[in-house]
């Protein structure tokens, strides 16, 4: 999100180290709030517009914001796919985490 606005962080936030997991799970609430909030007032000439930002080790990058969403989605299945790797490595069948069977359950 902070990227998404404009801004570059330095580092990652304070709280990420030391949070328990209801305090992850509420900053997560917050986030998701958020983000839902400013992709809804979004117009197509702002999606299309580059963002300037700064990774964590001070690399700049430049590109649509567009592209950003949708590394968004992208990357979170590559996270996903690393918590099924690991859950395999610890003998534990990973439950499904395509999404249209999560729409399938929850329609």
């Amino acid at each position: 999100m902070r990227r998404w606005k404009g801004e570059s962080p330095t580092s990652a936030p304070v709280w990420l180290s030391s949070a328990s997991r209801s305090e992850l799970l509420a900053k997560l609430a917050e986030v998701e709030s958020e983000r839902a909030q400013f992709l809804k007032h979004l117009t197509d000439e702002q999606l299309e517009a580059p963002i300037v930002y700064r990774t964590l080790n001070g690399q700049e990058y430049r590109n649509k914001l567009a592209d950003l969403v949708r590394h968004l989605v992208n990357h979170s299945t590559y996270h996903r796919g690393q918590v099924a790797t690991q859950l395999r490595q610890l003998g534990t069948a990973p439950p499904s985490t395509d999404f249209i069977q999560y729409r399938r359950q929850t329609a």
